[in-house]
């Protein structure tokens, strides 16, 4: 809903799927692999709605390591240019710092790697949690739509 309206959630504003992200979700579940043992995704609605259509055979272990960044002030505001291009360029008041986050999201990893070894992983997470993960595992951050898929080794 937030994404509709223009308005930048990060961590705290926790809103449901609007009608047209639960459409891109079925759509994403039909191209979804299904050979995954585990699901992990945080406690926010959007996250777990998200997990649950996407794998629906598969019981999501809330995570928060894996939320979205914190973006302090800037959060339930509205969605201007000037924010876009400064959001993941320097720390909102109040927000999360890049160190920070890189940090949980590593030490999700580091979990995964020693919990979970030999199992076939699926997160789903946010923008922020996901850019963090690619830069642990080295990977050049890409531009990311909603309910898109990301491979990483760690």
């Amino acid at each position: 809903m937030a994404n509709l309206n223009g308005i930048i959630q990060g961590s705290s504003v926790d809103t449901p799927l609007s009608e047209k992200g639960v459409a891109d979700a079925l759509k994403a579940s039909e191209t979804a692999r299904r050979d995954f043992d585990v699901c992990f995704c945080s406690h926010l609605m959007r996250a777990r709605q998200t997990a649950e259509i996407l794998f629906p055979y598969l019981e999501p272990i809330v995570d928060d390591r894996i939320i979205e960044r914190g973006l302090g002030v800037w959060e339930g505001q509205p969605y201007d240019e000037s924010r876009r291009l400064l959001e993941y360029q320097m720390t909102p008041e109040g927000g999360e710092d890049f160190e920070t986050v890189n940090d949980r999201v590593r030490d999700f990893l580091e979990m995964l790697k020693r919990d979970y070894a030999g199992k076939r992983i699926v997160c789903v997470s946010h923008a922020g949690a996901i850019w963090s993960a690619m830069e642990v595992c080295g990977v050049e951050p890409a531009e990311l739509g909603n309910v898109g898929f990301v491979e990483l080794d760690y």
